[in-house]
């Protein structure tokens, strides 16, 4: 468990819980617990994902994926202990009982089957159809992009989104505003993967600490692969944009800002 918490990463989920709360004026000791239980949940996601099963992936965070490093047996325990785990510190929190049934409530649902996993199996039954499109089957543009939409939004964007929600509804906010911020969570949840796309096609696993090129070749529904490199990064570029929209309109919101920006500037 330690092995891959500590591996270091982006931290990108709890910063976000963080700093939302911050933004709507919450107590540090309220959002703490709850931003390291995301860290948790996605930890957990990572080392699954990297199993012979899954993605069957040898290097996550400039490392030996846990599986490589302790077998598939442990690697499996280790991501259930992480997940279970967050659910714990999520209800040894400093927040009321109310805040915390909210906060399990809103984490299962962003992890489970309305969620990362749905996304999940979306993506794995997706995989080959751009094949098959080119193959001459003469799939429904519509419905790839309708699945690939799906998939980033729940397999990745839940999640993130998710960590917004944690920020604002640990400030106490109230329920319009809410609804802003996850409107928020959506847009940088769909922008971040798809930046995570071009990178697989564009970034150098020394960078990014983690393998290069897998999306392509096990057929993955991917924005480059449907629509293009330039036309993709376009895209996330729209999708920031309209992220900060909404955030600016906060008092306080200016280190949200500069995180959204930080999306699509990354190399890894």
């Amino acid at each position: 468990m330690r092995y891959s918490v500590f591996a270091g990463g982006k931290r990108l989920r709890p910063v976000l819980a963080l700093l939302v709360n911050e933004t709507f004026g919450g107590k540090r000791e309220k959002v703490l617990r709850p931003a390291c239980a995301i860290e948790l949940i996605h930890t957990y996601s990572l080392i699954h994902d990297d199993l012979p099963s899954l993605d069957n992936d040898d290097l996550r965070r400039g490392q030996a994926s846990n599986h490589k490093k302790f077998g598939e047996a442990v690697a499996i325990l280790a991501g259930d202990a992480l997940l279970t785990l967050s659910f714990q510190w999520i209800s040894e929190s400093a927040i009321s009982d109310g805040t915390a049934l909210s906060l399990i409530r809103l984490m299962s649902q962003a992890a489970g089957v309305q969620g990362m996993i749905g996304g999940q199996v979306v993506d794995l039954e997706s995989e080959g159809r751009i094949a098959q499109d080119s193959l001459g089957q003469n799939l429904d543009q519509r419905d790839l992009e309708k699945d690939l939409d799906y998939i980033h939004l729940h397999k990745t964007g839940a999640l993130i989104r998710a960590s917004v929600m944690v920020g604002a509804l640990t400030a106490g906010i109230e329920d319009h505003v809410l609804e802003k911020c996850g409107q928020f969570g959506n847009l940088l949840g769909l922008a971040f993967q798809i930046m995570d796309d071009i990178l697989d096609v564009e970034g150098e696993s020394d960078t990014l600490g983690k393998s290069v090129g897998k999306d392509a070749k096990s057929r993955k529904l991917t924005y480059p692969a449907i629509y293009g490199l330039d036309s993709s990064k376009t895209k996330a570029q729209q999708l920031i944009e309209e992220s900060k929209d909404i955030i600016s309109r906060f008092e306080n919101s200016q280190r949200l800002i500069e995180l959204a920006d930080l999306i699509i500037q990354r190399k890894s």
